[in-house]
C-alpha cells in the first residue's frame, strides 16, 4: 500500500493506493503518526484508488478510529470503491463509521 498526506486547515485527508493488507502493517503504523492533531479536527482516509482491502486492513481502520476517538478527531471514510465497500457492508462499517461516496 502506498499513500499520500494533504493537510488544510482542520483536516488532514490520506490517500490510500494500492492494496491494504496483513503485510502493511508497519506502513499503517506511519499513518497513525499523522493523529497527533488538536482535538475537534477531521483525519479523512479516501480510498478512491485503494483496490483491494483484506480482514486485516478492516481492523486497521478499527484501530485507527478509536485513536482518532481518544483524541476527539472526527474519522471519516471516503469513495470506496465497490470492492472495498462491499466488505465494509459486510462487516457493517456503517455503524461505526461515517463513509462518504
Amino acid at each position: 500500500m502506498n499513500y499520500q498526506i494533504k493537510k488544510s486547515p482542520g483536516m488532514v485527508k490520506i490517500a490510500l493506493v494500492g492494496r491494504m493488507c496483513f503485510s502493511d502493517h508497519a506502513v499503517f503504523r506511519e499513518i497513525m503518526k499523522i493523529f497527533d492533531l488538536p482535538a475537534g479536527e477531521s483525519v479523512v482516509f479516501d480510498m478512491s484508488d485503494l483496490e483491494i482491502i483484506d480482514s486485516s486492513g478492516l481492523g486497521m481502520l478499527i484501530i485507527a478510529r478509536d485513536e482518532s476517538k481518544k483524541r476527539g478527531l472526527d474519522f471519516i471514510i471516503e469513495n470506496p470503491k465497490a470492492e472495498v465497500r462491499k466488505l465494509m457492508d459486510m462487516a457493517k462499517f456503517e455503524r461505526f463509521f461515517t463513509i462518504r461516496s
